[in-house]
């Protein structure tokens, strides 16, 4: 009988001991979903204040992957270039620039947006009948070892031909 009692003694310490190590580790599960809840919430308020941005602003931009293939674009650079994000996303550097612009400037642009140095040389490109100011900038994109690239331009048409207005009155 006695070691009955002290094997239903151990048996319950045992299980009480159980229930307090579940219940500690509910305690930090539950810990650790609202932290990971906070954190989410966080990212994802970040990543919202970037698309309102990014959506708003009067600059064209375009994000490309590692690979060179644009992931981002932005309802102004469709404007500049005259196409829908469905002719741009997916495509790569050269697809994004087809036959708007010349061989030359599609080379230095490639090597430009290729390049590792921050910041990168911008420059002014005949893109189709527009006269655009480009830059590049390397971004670091989420999972992704190597970084990216984001291409921002402005349509300096109109600048550029006042420009060439006042060269020819003073000449």
């Amino acid at each position: 009988a006695l070691v009955a009692w002290l094997a239903a003694s151990n048996l319950e310490n045992a299980l009480r001991e159980v229930r307090r190590r579940v219940t500690e580790l509910d305690q930090r599960v539950m810990e650790r979903t609202s932290d990971l809840a906070e954190a989410l919430q966080r990212e994802h308020s970040e990543a919202s204040k970037n698309v309102a941005v990014l959506q708003s602003i009067g600059d064209g931009v375009i994000v490309f992957d590692q690979n060179l293939q644009a992931i981002v674009v932005n309802p102004a650079a469709c404007s500049i270039l005259g196409c829908n994000d469905q002719a741009v996303l997916g495509h790569d550097i050269d697809g994004v620039m087809g036959e708007a612009v010349n061989a030359e400037d599609q080379a230095i642009i490639r090597s430009l947006i290729e390049s590792e140095a921050s910041p990168r040389m911008g420059l002014k490109i005949n893109w189709g009948r527009k006269i655009l100011a480009v830059s590049f900038a390397p971004v670091r994109l989420p999972y992704v070892e190597q970084s990216g690239s984001v291409m921002v331009f402005r349509d300096i048409t109109k600048e550029a031909e006042v420009d060439r207005m006042k060269s020819e009155f003073v000449s």
